[in-house]
Formats: C-alpha cells, sequence, structure tokens
C-alpha cells in the first residue's frame, strides 16, 4: 500500500473523488470543477488513490498570483503536507513568473495564519466580511432580469439559499 502523500494536478476523473473529500470550506458543482481543471493550477493531494487536500491557484495580471484555496483532510493535519503543498504552490508561481502572490483567511483561523507566515507572508490589510440571510430582507421593489441559467452562474462557497429565477431581491 502505497502511503506517501503526492501532489498532481487534478483531472476531470477526480471529480467524483474531491466531492467526497468532505471539505467544510467548499462545495463546488462538477462543472465548476471541471472549469478549474481546464485552467490549470490545480493540485490534488493523494496518498495512494485517495485524495486528501487540495489546492487551487491562481495566476492573473502580468506577475500576480492568488491562492483561491488549500485545504487538508482532518485526518491528515499535523504531518507536514500543508507546508509541502505551499512550497509547491510558490515554486509553480515563481516558475511562472509571478511576482507577489496574495490571499484571504478568516481573522480567527490561527492555523492557516501560522502556515501563511512560516512562508513569508504577511498582513497586508484587514477586511470585513459581512454576510446577511436573505430571509431577513424585505425587498422594496420587484425587479425582473434576464433568466440565467445554472451553468451560467460559478458558484462560491456553499450558500444553500438561492435566489428565484429571474428575480433580483
Amino acid at each position: 500500500m502505497d502511503t506517501e502523500a503526492r501532489l498532481r494536478l487534478m483531472t476531470p476523473d477526480d471529480s467524483d473523488a474531491f466531492t467526497r473529500i468532505g471539505t467544510s470550506i467548499e462545495s463546488i458543482s462538477r462543472e465548476s470543477f471541471m472549469k478549474r481543471v481546464q485552467k490549470g493550477g490545480f493540485f490534488g493531494l493523494f496518498i495512494g488513490e485517495k485524495i486528501v487536500g487540495y489546492v487551487n491557484l491562481n495566476p492573473y495580471g502580468d506577475d500576480q498570483g492568488h491562492f483561491q484555496s488549500i485545504y487538508i483532510s482532518r485526518e491528515h493535519r499535523g504531518k507536514g503536507l500543508s507546508h509541502a503543498m505551499m512550497e509547491h504552490a510558490l515554486a509553480w508561481y515563481k516558475e511562472r513568473g509571478v511576482r507577489k502572490v496574495h490571499l484571504y483567511t478568516e481573522v480567527d483561523n490561527k492555523a492557516a495564519q501560522s502556515l501563511y507566515r512560516k512562508h513569508n507572508f504577511t498582513l497586508d490589510s484587514r477586511s470585513w466580511h459581512f454576510v446577511v440571510p436573505f430571509s431577513t430582507l424585505e425587498p422594496k421593489e420587484k425587479f425582473t432580469c434576464q433568466e440565467v441559467s445554472e451553468s451560467e452562474i460559478e458558484v462560491a462557497g456553499g450558500f444553500s439559499e438561492r435566489l428565484p429565477s429571474g428575480e433580483i431581491r
């Protein structure tokens, strides 16, 4: 049995395994998964044939990059795998001429902040993240718009409530 962790680009065949990883930070559709695969920079961390983590990297502009997400399943945390993923990611960016990489993390996610500091990230700014349940809002007016299909929307996060088709609140 292969117990050594290896990081490799995700392929379309990894979609089901990605869904089963049980990540607490994001849930994406198969279509969104495929878009990430096609774009490149979407790496899975595997032990044997089982995916135990991933990192999604996004270069943009001429020389910048953004860590979209990084995740290690709970049972594999504390084994140095996140450091290996960070080193791989930073080398990947450097090979592409990226000179500045940034990311966002929750203010109370001390474990992630510690990881980032160990890889020379510094706090640049703080931002506010506001969330309001749609059920608490009362619209002043109702507007209609062109209907948008699910395939035209790239869903981010795990929001359970969606706006009704053709309606803006």
